[in-house]
């Protein structure tokens, strides 16, 4: 059974069950120093998982505040365009212009940014003047443009393609709310070869050697039968008539980034709805959320080229609520369940009521807690996972506080 039920430019609907099956795992490279998250069934330590108000508090007792570089002059995250196509200078100034975190060089003001930092950068571009398959390439990028989750929904999709090479493309894709994957960016590279779109794109997760999802391999493997990378039938697999970038990625947020990753490992699917199966796939949640936090550090420390500033946009708006759904974890809710509160607020005339999420002020109105819907992971975390989430929150509150005052330098300029 395949992932791709839906047609090349189409969503995929918000309802779709039918996930995409791997086999074994790949080699992890890359892997970062932090503490390996305790195994499902590690004993209980005799230190008590730090609370949630110790974990995701400052100095002093005091809640950190994020997303307020924004109102400094620094640009939101859904200001920046969904599909954009960038000249080597727009690369170089970007690294320039990022701010810290990550290692610059201003000498790198050419296709050497992307030739290193890109995984296919280093493959051959012998097919640049071969003008139907230049203008096929084009034609994908105008779909991006114009069909792409826009920057202002909840979970968008951005992609970057280059002028110097057309071959690739990189596109960040945000974790959709209510999966363990929730207000976090997933960086992914992809090559058209000289055959495109008579063949797939290869593709590669920027994966920081973490395994955080059945499909997403530590050694960056996408695992997908629309890529070929697995096994499908019928219009689970790319057809050169009708496939697109645009199709890879929707289906890669709504297919792979979902609420139980668990059932998209290949056979796991029979445990559905069984309590094993749900215990299971809450487990699996737990570790899918480490790995996400893990990555978030990642990306903080050094935000991919040609995505640097909307990374650093991203978090300083995020950081906040990533923390309070932290806080929230580490008091039992389970992973992937948590909503911000819903803020309703009356008109005076009229009666009207408008809603909005966040922890701004009342206004004439009360908040009231969202519902989760139904389906959703209900298992309580263990508390192995608190331990491990416990030891990751200094860095992430930390990571966080150094990129909020890089965001905010940058507002100033």
């Amino acid at each position: 059974m395949g992932a791709n039920r839906f047609d090349a430019g189409q969503r995929p609907p918000e309802t779709e069950t039918e996930t995409e099956r791997t086999g074994e795992g790949g080699a992890a490279r890359d892997a970062p120093s932090d503490d390996p998250p305790p195994s499902d069934d590690a004993p209980p330590s005799d230190d008590a998982p730090p609370s949630a108000s110790a974990a995701t508090r400052g100095e002093g007792g005091k809640a950190p505040v994020f997303g307020t570089a924004a109102g400094a002059g620094a640009p939101s995250s859904s200001s920046f365009p969904r599909f954009e196509c960038l000249s080597d200078a727009d690369l170089a100034a970007a690294r320039d212009g990022a701010g810290t975190g990550g290692s610059t060089s201003s000498s790198s003001s050419d296709a050497s940014v992307l030739a290193s930092e890109h995984h296919y950068g280093s493959e051959s571009f012998g097919h640049a003047s071969d003008r139907a398959w230049s203008r096929t390439v084009t034609k994908e990028w105008r779909v991006l443009e114009a069909s792409l989750p826009a920057p202002t929904v909840a979970a968008p999709i951005w992609a970057r393609a280059f002028e110097s090479r057309m071959d690739l493309l990189r596109a960040a894709i945000a974790g959709p709310s209510g999966t363990p994957y929730h207000d976090n960016l997933f960086v992914f590279d992809f090559h058209l070869h000289q055959t495109y779109p008579n063949d797939p794109p290869s593709a590669h997760y920027t994966s920081f050697g973490l395994r955080a999802n059945p499909n997403l391999y530590e050694n960056g493997k996408v695992c997908l039968s629309l890529l070929h990378t697995w096994n499908g039938k019928g219009s689970e697999t790319w057809d050169p008539a009708r496939s697109n970038m645009l199709q890879v990625l929707v289906s890669i947020q709504g297919l792979v980034l979902v609420d139980k990753p668990y059932y998209n490992e290949a056979g796991y699917e029979k445990q559905a709805g069984s309590d094993e199966g749900e215990r299971n796939a809450g487990q699996y949640a737990e570790q899918a959320f480490l790995a996400s936090v893990k990555s978030m550090l990642g990306l903080l420390k050094k935000p991919p080229a040609a995505l640097e500033a909307l990374v650093r946009a991203w978090f300083a708006e995020r950081g906040g609520k990533i923390l309070r759904a932290i806080d929230a974890y580490m008091n039992g809710c389970p992973v992937g369940a948590y909503e911000e509160e819903e803020e309703v607020v009356e008109e005076e005339e009229g009666g009207e009521e408008q809603s909005r999420e966040g922890g701004g002020a009342e206004r004439n109105g009360a908040k009231k807690k969202k519902a989760a819907p139904p389906g959703r992971n209900a298992v309580p975390p263990t508390a192995g996972f608190k331990l491990a989430l416990g030891k990751l929150v200094p860095k992430l509150r930390a990571a966080f506080e150094l990129n909020e005052r890089a965001v905010t330098r940058g507002g100033e300029r």
